[in-house]
């Protein structure tokens, strides 16, 4: 799932128009099991730019998922490495959370529009890890990344290269 992914992301980001595409980055439902190594609840589906649109196949018209490049992670999204984080009570949350990403602040990508090409906008984002009692998290580190960078982070993680 997250070659398929990446595989997507690569695709949408070396096309140069604003074409949706009917593959997705990842199921819009989260009925489906996430091989990220974020766990992205569907809340973030416009972030990622996961929407529905009318999509005319055969002359029948349908509401159909689509996958854009209109990425737009906001300062305050807070995405965990388990669903359970999502799930439990805060306290017990603690428990099972090995880390975080906040982010601090961001900036949205924007399209392509006559003869403006599309910018990458940015995501700066701090992991935070629990304490050692499992109260509380704290800060880590902080990163800047492009959303599509970003993205491709929420994906597979920070990659040695």
């Amino acid at each position: 799932m997250r070659a398929k992914a990446i595989n997507i992301l690569q695709h949408l980001l070396a096309d140069n128009t604003n074409k949706r595409l009917l593959d997705l980055l990842k199921h819009p439902d989260n009925q489906h099991p996430q091989d990220w190594y974020m766990y992205v609840p569907s809340c973030f589906n416009d972030a990622l730019d996961i929407r529905k649109i009318i999509h005319t196949h055969n002359k029948k018209k349908t509401l159909t998922w689509t996958q854009g490049k209109l990425f737009s992670f906001k300062r305050g999204d807070t995405l965990y490495d388990t669903p359970l984080a999502y799930e439990e009570q805060w306290s017990q949350a603690l428990k099972v959370i090995n880390f975080c990403v906040l982010v601090k602040d961001a900036q949205n990508v924007t399209p392509a529009w006559k003869k403006q090409l599309r910018t990458a906008g940015f995501v700066c984002f701090s992991i935070c890890v629990p304490n050692k009692n499992k109260t509380n998290l704290i800060e880590q580190d902080t990163h800047e990344l492009t959303q599509d960078d970003f993205v491709k982070f929420l994906i597979q993680g920070f990659q040695n290269k």
